[in-house]
């Protein structure tokens, strides 16, 4: 939008005062808008079902992916235990260790629903499904069909993990 407002502005300056003047009008019409008119960088998100398990019951999860201009920096929320949270070397280094890019930006991983306890390691192919998805090598539409549970080694090898049979059952469910 601010690029057409700068392009409406110019036309008018360069019909109104010459070429010459226009010319001259557009490259500071263009200069002050680029710092007023255009929209905010807008964010990537991309989600991915999961499920935990609680007790012998699985439990879908959201893992919700927001990657943003800024410090380079990746958190993750939603009452994660420890070794969800240690799922944020264990993806960067599996994501690299792939052949992927990992986005040199503010990344933050939201596991809803955030009331929810998440233990173990098996929303490491999660997040890292998701961030691949923000970056373009994953079509995000194909990961609404399914649900993604793992664990990933630091190679980007996937591990046996706990659960899987109750994951599973907890996707057949929910109909992914």
């Amino acid at each position: 939008m601010g690029h057409t407002v700068c392009a409406n502005a110019a036309q008018r300056l360069s019909r109104d005062a010459g070429s010459r003047v226009g010319l001259r009008a557009f490259v500071a019409v263009d200069v002050f808008n680029r710092h007023r008119c255009l929209p905010t960088v807008a964010g990537m998100l991309a989600r991915v079902t999961t499920f935990t398990i609680d007790g012998l019951d699985p439990r879908r999860v959201t893992v919700e992916i927001d990657v943003r201009a800024g410090l380079p920096n990746f958190a993750i929320v939603g009452l994660a235990d420890r070794a969800v949270r240690e799922a944020r070397e264990r993806v960067r280094a599996a994501i690299l260790n792939s052949g992927f890019e990992f986005p040199l930006k503010r990344v933050t991983v939201n596991l809803a629903p955030a009331s929810m306890r998440k233990a173990g390691p098996g929303f490491d192919l999660a997040i890292a499904c998701a961030i691949l998805a923000v970056g373009g090598h994953i079509p995000r539409e194909a990961l609404e069909r399914y649900a993604v549970f793992g664990e990933l080694g630091l190679g980007g090898e996937m591990r046996p993990c706990r659960g899987a049979l109750a994951v599973a059952e907890g996707a057949a469910r929910a109909g992914l």
